[in-house]
């Protein structure tokens, strides 16, 4: 008896979020912007806002420290490099994401749409890539120490990064 109820109460629940889907094309699958209990656009912008406003406030606290130049050390390098791809990458994600909900769609239909995806994978993957590399820069720092110091510099890593950059 409690196993019939509790798959009825799934079937109702899997009919309830089929409500608020639409389908776009064949095999893709947008949200009904209009239908969906509770959605609002406040929250979305002030999470937005207080994440601009924090990264802000860390680049201008990391690059206003009272810390001679030479003493930028790869650490310094790596942790600017993360907050600026943190605020690259929430200027760009929800910008479009809030139009669409204005809007209630895509602006530039589905393209639009599998950019912004892409957009959220790229950014979310170069952030754990740089905690990743923030993590072994400190392991080698604490257990390699001469190796680290001998052969790990500002200046290789920004030369390490940019042709990086320069590749993609």
């Amino acid at each position: 008896m409690t196993q019939e109820v509790e798959v009825e109460d799934l079937v109702e629940e899997e009919e309830e979020q089929e409500d608020w889907k639409i389908r776009c094309d064949d095999d893709f699958t947008c949200t009904d912007l209009t239908d969906q209990p509770g959605a609002s656009i406040v929250s979305p912008v002030v999470l937005c806002l207080s994440g601009v406003i924090g990264q802000v406030w860390a680049l201008y606290y990391l690059y206003t420290l009272k810390r001679p130049q030479h003493s930028r050390t790869v650490f310094f390098t790596l942790l600017s490099t993360l907050i600026w791809t943190d605020l690259v990458g929430k200027l760009l994600t929800t910008a479009p994401a809030v139009a669409a909900y204005v809007n209630e769609g895509w602006l530039g239909g589905r393209s639009t749409c599998m950019a912004h995806g892409f957009v959220m994978a790229l950014v979310s993957l170069s952030t754990h890539l740089l905690v990743s590399t923030m993590a072994v820069e400190r392991l080698l720092g604490t257990t390699q120490t001469y190796f680290y110091n001998k052969n790990i510099t500002a200046t290789r890593t920004n030369h390490l990064y940019w042709s990086y950059v320069a590749s993609d």
